[in-house]
Protein backbone atom coordinates (compact mmCIF):
# COMPACT_ATOMS: atom_id res chain seq x y z
CA UNK A 1 0.00 0.00 0.00
CA UNK A 2 2.81 2.11 0.69
CA UNK A 3 4.24 1.86 -2.85
CA UNK A 4 1.20 2.72 -4.24
CA UNK A 5 0.62 5.79 -2.30
CA UNK A 6 4.25 7.26 -3.31
CA UNK A 7 3.60 6.19 -6.58
CA UNK A 8 0.27 7.70 -7.12
CA UNK A 9 2.11 11.13 -5.12
CA UNK A 10 5.14 11.22 -8.02
CA UNK A 11 7.33 10.07 -5.58
CA UNK A 12 8.75 6.76 -7.82
CA UNK A 13 12.01 6.68 -5.66
CA UNK A 14 10.24 6.21 -2.57
CA UNK A 15 7.52 3.87 -4.38
CA UNK A 16 10.34 1.55 -5.54
CA UNK A 17 12.05 1.28 -2.02
CA UNK A 18 8.48 0.16 -0.39
CA UNK A 19 7.87 -2.23 -3.04
CA UNK A 20 11.49 -3.53 -2.27
CA UNK A 21 11.05 -4.48 1.44
CA UNK A 22 8.40 -7.16 0.09
CA UNK A 23 10.21 -10.31 1.90
CA UNK A 24 10.99 -12.18 -1.64
CA UNK A 25 8.98 -15.25 -0.72
CA UNK A 26 6.20 -13.08 -0.38
CA UNK A 27 2.76 -13.50 -2.50
CA UNK A 28 2.72 -9.77 -3.16
CA UNK A 29 6.35 -10.19 -4.56
CA UNK A 30 4.74 -10.41 -8.06
CA UNK A 31 2.86 -7.30 -7.65
CA UNK A 32 5.84 -5.36 -6.55
CA UNK A 33 8.36 -6.46 -9.20
CA UNK A 34 5.73 -5.56 -11.60
CA UNK A 35 4.90 -1.67 -10.18
CA UNK A 36 8.66 -1.34 -10.31
CA UNK A 37 9.25 -2.26 -13.57
CA UNK A 38 6.83 0.15 -14.30
CA UNK A 39 8.11 2.63 -11.92
CA UNK A 40 11.57 2.30 -13.29
CA UNK A 41 10.47 3.14 -17.03
CA UNK A 42 8.50 6.18 -16.25
CA UNK A 43 11.79 7.37 -14.52
CA UNK A 44 13.89 6.51 -18.17
CA UNK A 45 15.42 3.70 -16.80
CA UNK A 46 13.66 1.36 -19.27
CA UNK A 47 16.75 -1.22 -19.83
CA UNK A 48 16.68 -1.91 -15.76
CA UNK A 49 12.72 -2.43 -16.27
CA UNK A 50 13.17 -4.78 -18.55
CA UNK A 51 15.79 -6.74 -16.90
CA UNK A 52 13.74 -6.55 -13.78
CA UNK A 53 10.46 -7.88 -15.55
CA UNK A 54 12.17 -10.66 -17.76
CA UNK A 55 13.73 -11.74 -14.48
CA UNK A 56 10.35 -11.76 -12.85
CA UNK A 57 8.73 -13.70 -15.76
CA UNK A 58 11.76 -16.06 -15.70
CA UNK A 59 11.12 -17.00 -11.51
CA UNK A 60 7.04 -17.56 -12.24
CA UNK A 61 7.04 -18.31 -16.64
CA UNK A 62 2.99 -18.70 -16.01
CA UNK A 63 2.06 -15.28 -14.22
CA UNK A 64 -0.08 -13.28 -16.64
CA UNK A 65 1.21 -10.33 -14.19
CA UNK A 66 4.53 -10.67 -15.32
CA UNK A 67 3.98 -11.37 -18.87
CA UNK A 68 1.68 -8.16 -19.81
CA UNK A 69 4.46 -6.28 -17.50
CA UNK A 70 7.41 -7.80 -19.81
CA UNK A 71 5.17 -7.49 -23.09
CA UNK A 72 4.11 -3.62 -22.16
CA UNK A 73 7.95 -2.36 -21.49
CA UNK A 74 9.03 -3.76 -25.07
CA UNK A 75 5.79 -2.11 -26.47
CA UNK A 76 6.43 1.42 -24.95
CA UNK A 77 10.14 0.72 -25.78
CA UNK A 78 8.83 0.01 -28.89
CA UNK A 79 10.56 -3.36 -29.33
CA UNK A 80 7.70 -4.86 -31.60
CA UNK A 81 9.60 -8.03 -32.19
CA UNK A 82 9.93 -8.75 -28.20
CA UNK A 83 6.50 -7.05 -27.60
CA UNK A 84 4.31 -9.25 -29.99
CA UNK A 85 6.65 -12.68 -28.58
CA UNK A 86 5.60 -11.96 -25.14
CA UNK A 87 1.98 -11.03 -25.70
CA UNK A 88 1.88 -14.61 -28.01
CA UNK A 89 2.81 -16.09 -24.93
CA UNK A 90 0.15 -14.94 -22.89
CA UNK A 91 -2.16 -16.01 -25.56
CA UNK A 92 -1.09 -19.21 -25.42
CA UNK A 93 -2.04 -19.52 -21.60
CA UNK A 94 -5.19 -18.07 -21.90
CA UNK A 95 -7.05 -21.75 -21.71
CA UNK A 96 -10.45 -20.31 -23.14
CA UNK A 97 -10.09 -16.69 -23.56
CA UNK A 98 -12.69 -14.29 -22.62
CA UNK A 99 -14.36 -10.71 -23.03
CA UNK A 100 -11.61 -8.97 -20.73
CA UNK A 101 -8.90 -11.00 -22.81
CA UNK A 102 -8.83 -8.62 -25.95
CA UNK A 103 -6.00 -6.62 -24.58
CA UNK A 104 -3.90 -9.11 -25.23
CA UNK A 105 -4.79 -9.90 -29.15
CA UNK A 106 -5.13 -5.80 -29.64
CA UNK A 107 -1.35 -5.04 -27.78
CA UNK A 108 -0.06 -7.93 -30.02
CA UNK A 109 -1.68 -6.65 -33.17
CA UNK A 110 0.16 -3.60 -32.52
CA UNK A 111 3.10 -4.74 -32.59
CA UNK A 112 2.65 -7.09 -35.29
CA UNK A 113 1.49 -4.14 -37.50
Amino acid sequence: ALGEINARSRQPEQAIEAYSAIAPTSPLRAIADNQTALLLQSMDRGDEAIALAASSLKARPRDMGAIETLADLYRIQKKWIEAAATYSKGVELLAEPKGGDWRWFYFRGIAYE
